[in-house]
């Protein structure tokens, strides 16, 4: 297992432990998939046409929105694990590294941690 991420699974282990303890109910974000696609390539492409993320996560509420840098996604609320949200093609048309993170509309707090989707240049 690679060391970097064996070291960020420990960590959010211990922030996830370190809020049950304090009794809070901090927002996590675990996973995310799709995390990488190239520019311009659909992924995850759902019936309706658009591409879509799906995200493994602790503490979801209905309340509960993925965020793609400033941008606020389409979110659904599957139960407080899983979650899913709507990619517009505009925010993966360009090569970059894009910060992820949820966001509760109703308390205004944000996921302790992000995690990046990366958009690759198209291979010629």
């Amino acid at each position: 297992m690679n060391f970097n991420l064996f070291k960020t699974i420990l960590i959010l282990n211990i922030f996830i432990l370190i809020g049950l303890s304090c009794g809070k109910k901090d927002l996590v974000l675990i996973k995310i998939g799709p995390s990488f696609t190239y520019a311009g390539q659909d992924f995850n492409v759902q019936p309706n046409g658009f591409s879509a993320i799906w995200l493994k996560v602790e503490n979801a509420t209905e309340s509960t929105v993925v965020v793609w840098e400033n941008t606020q996604l389409d979110t659904t609320y599957e139960n407080s694990k899983l979650i899913t949200a709507v990619v517009p093609n505009h925010l993966y048309s360009n090569p970059g590294e894009y910060k992820i993170y949820l966001m509760d509309l109703k308390s205004g707090k944000k996921s302790i941690n992000n995690l990046t989707f990366t958009v690759y240049s198209n291979i010629k």
